[in-house]
C-alpha cells in the first residue's frame, strides 16, 4: 500500500509560482511529488477528469490536486503531521487565499470568491465535524484512504454540471471519522481571466447553492422545514448572514452591470439550493 494517492484533475491554469507576504507557493503536483520524494514517502499519481475519479484507492491518504491551487513547500510535511496527530481524521480542510491574474476591472470582487478561511484565531486545528456548512472544498484537502474506500468516493452530479464536492460524501465520512480544519494547510487559488466571466461566476454560485440544498435534503423532515422557514420566510436575510461568501460590496455608484450581476448571482444561488434540496431541475 502506498502512503498517498494524488488524483491530478484537469486544469487550465499554467501558473507555476507565486510570492506573497506569507511566502512562496508552487504548482501543486510537481511540488508535492518533490516533497514526497524528500520525505521518502511512496505515492501514485492518477491523472483523470472530474467525472472519472476512481471510487477506491490503495493508500493511507488521498489528495485531489488541481493546478490552480498552489501550495507551500511544507504542505506534505504538515499534512502527514496532522494525520499522525489526528488518527480519527476523515478529512482535513485548509484555508484558501486568492491571487488574481485578471486584467479586468473587477474591483467589486472580494477575496470570498473561492476564498475559504474559518479564522479560529490562535487555534490552528479545529474539529468541525458537526458544522457541515463550514466544510471546505476537497481540492488539496487531506482525505483518509480508509474513509475514502469505506464509502466509495463519487462526486456530485447536479442537473447542470459535475462537481467534486459532495454533501452526501461529507455526511458519510462524518459518521465514522472526524472532519478538521487546519490553518497550516494553506493554499492559494489562482483566478485567471476566464474565472471572471459572468457565466463562470454564476455557475460557482449555483454550485454553492446546490451543495447547501443537498445538505438540507439530508436533514430530517422537521429540521428541513425549520431551515426553509428561517431562510425564505421568517428571515431571508440569513441567506447572506449564513453564507458570507457573497462576492460583492453593498453598493456601487450607478453601476447597472454590477447590480444586474448581483441579482443574477443571488437568484442562481437560490436556484441551486432548491435543485439540491429537491434532487431535480427546477428551471
Amino acid at each position: 500500500m502506498k502512503d498517498i494517492t494524488l488524483i491530478a484533475l484537469d486544469s487550465k491554469c499554467d501558473c507555476k509560482t507565486i510570492n506573497s507576504e506569507e511566502g512562496s507557493y508552487f504548482e501543486p503536483l510537481s511540488s508535492i511529488v518533490k516533497q514526497l520524494d524528500s520525505h521518502d514517502l511512496s505515492y501514485i499519481v492518477v491523472r483523470t477528469s472530474i467525472d472519472r475519479i476512481p471510487n477506491n484507492v490503495e493508500s493511507s491518504l488521498v489528495m485531489f490536486v488541481d493546478h490552480s491551487f498552489l501550495v507551500k513547500e511544507d504542505y506534505i510535511f504538515n499534512a502527514v503531521t496532522l494525520n499522525n496527530l489526528h488518527r480519527d481524521m476523515g478529512i482535513i480542510f485548509g484555508p484558501t487565499s486568492i491571487n488574481t491574474k485578471s486584467n479586468k476591472n473587477e474591483r467589486y470582487i472580494k477575496n470570498s470568491y473561492y476564498g475559504y478561511d474559518l479564522n479560529f484565531g490562535s487555534i490552528y486545528t479545529a474539529d468541525i465535524t458537526d458544522e457541515p456548512h463550514n466544510y471546505g472544498s476537497l481540492y488539496n484537502a487531506v482525505i483518509s484512504g480508509s474513509a475514502y474506500n469505506r464509502i466509495g468516493f463519487s462526486g456530485c452530479k447536479t442537473p447542470r454540471s459535475f462537481v467534486l464536492d459532495s454533501a452526501a460524501f461529507f455526511k458519510e465520512v462524518a459518521k465514522n471519522h472526524k472532519i478538521y480544519y487546519s490553518s497550516i494547510l494553506q493554499k492559494v487559488k489562482v483566478l485567471t481571466e476566464d474565472d471572471f466571466e459572468h457565466k463562470v461566476i454564476s455557475d460557482y454560485y449555483y454550485d454553492l447553492g446546490y451543495r447547501d440544498g443537498l445538505c438540507n435534503s439530508l436533514l430530517s423532515t422537521k429540521e428541513k422545514r425549520q431551515d426553509l422557514w428561517e431562510r425564505f420566510v421568517e428571515a431571508p436575510e440569513v441567506i447572506d448572514c449564513n453564507h458570507p461568501r457573497w462576492l460583492f460590496e453593498e453598493s456601487k455608484d450607478d453601476n447597472n452591470d454590477y447590480l444586474e450581476l448581483l441579482v443574477v448571482l443571488k437568484c442562481k444561488y437560490q436556484i441551486g439550493y432548491f435543485e439540491g434540496m429537491l434532487g431535480k431541475r427546477v428551471i
